[in-house]
This record gives structure tokens, C-alpha cells and sequence, in this order.
């Protein structure tokens, strides 16, 4: 009989580099089959590929190790822990499903790509209010904090730049601003 699971925890504890390596391959197979039951439910709302949960369920043997306290079995405690993380990784990459982006496009004629310029083009200050009050005025559960993300991202503010003055992460204020371009789009072509 080989190394328990245990021991090999107490070895990754104390810095052993093989044991830790022994761990991911014992459970490499069953991060697998963990991240693949999940993802078979969720994956027509999220981002992800498969390979993405896979690695999250596998990197979360070394989280678990590391809080590991024996008092269970450690295949129970990790296969719990991995289970967690794939799904808060995708509820995560899935928010912007929350605002309606779901990674589609709408095709645009010439006349309303000018609404969708890049962020170094120039708008006219009018034309940003304007779009700003029917974006409001058509979506009225937009919150004021949205609404004020997408006119900076108008005016030329990077993601960057927006998710540092709002204490946003990155991804949170791209997938705002994307589910409002779909929004603008759908007022655009219904108008």
C-alpha cells in the first residue's frame, strides 16, 4: 500500500515538492470528473472552457492541503473544496449574463457605428448626454453608477482607468459596458 493522502498533506506542509507533485497526479482524473459534472450544468452560461474548470478544480488540491485539518478524509474535504471553486469561478465568469451580455453581436449599419466608436474616438458632448438620458429613459433599472461608467467610457476613459475610480475590477466594468453597447443597440435599431 502506498502513501496515504494524509501523509502526503503533512510532507506538502512542510515544503515537500514531491508529495505536492504526487497529490496532483493522484487527483487529476477526479479534478476532471468533478469540473466536467459542473460545467455539463452551467456551461451555456458562462465563458469558460472545460479545460478552465479543470485547472480550477486541480489548483484547489493545493489550497485544500493547505488548510486541510484531518478531520476528515482528505478526498472529502478536497472534492468539497473543489466543487466550490469551480462553481464560484463560474458564477463569476458568468456575471455578465446578469446584464444581459452573452457574448452575441448585433450587426450595426455605418450611421449607428458611430455610437459604437472606439474609446479614442471623439464625441460631441451633446450627443453622449443624449444618448446617456434614453439609455436612462428606456432602462430605467440601469443604476446612476452604470450609467455614469458608460459616459467615461464615451469620453475616452480606458476599462482601466474606470474600474480604478469605481473600485471595479477589469472584467466587471467591461461586461457593464458591453451589456449597455447591447442595449443602445437594441434602442438603435428599434428607433
Amino acid at each position: 500500500m502506498g502513501v496515504s493522502d494524509e501523509d502526503l498533506v503533512l510532507r506538502i506542509k512542510k515544503g515537500d515538492f514531491d508529495a505536492e507533485t504526487e497529490m496532483f497526479e493522484r487527483y487529476k482524473k477526479l479534478a476532471e470528473i468533478i469540473a466536467r459534472s459542473i460545467y455539463r450544468d452551467f456551461k451555456s452560461q458562462t465563458y469558460l472552457e472545460l479545460e478552465d474548470c479543470v485547472n480550477c478544480a486541480l489548483l484547489s488540491v493545493s489550497r485544500a492541503t493547505r488548510k486541510f485539518d484531518q478531520k476528515s478524509k482528505f478526498k472529502t474535504y478536497w472534492s468539497i473544496v473543489a466543487r466550490n471553486d469551480v462553481m464560484k469561478l463560474i458564477k463569476d465568469s458568468s456575471e455578465g449574463y446578469r446584464y444581459g451580455f452573452n457574448n452575441t453581436t448585433i450587426p450595426l449599419s455605418d450611421d449607428e457605428m458611430m455610437y459604437f466608436a472606439s474609446p479614442n474616438d471623439e464625441y460631441e458632448d451633446e450627443t453622449i448626454e443624449i444618448l446617456i438620458r434614453n439609455l436612462h429613459h428606456h432602462y430605467p433599472g440601469i443604476s446612476k453608477k452604470d450609467l455614469m461608467i458608460m459616459k467615461k467610457y464615451l469620453y475616452g476613459f480606458s476599462f482601466y482607468e474606470i474600474a480604478d475610480q469605481y473600485h471595479l475590477s477589469y472584467t466587471t466594468v467591461h461586461k457593464k459596458v458591453n451589456a449597455m453597447k447591447i442595449k443602445i443597440a437594441k434602442l438603435l435599431l428599434h428607433s
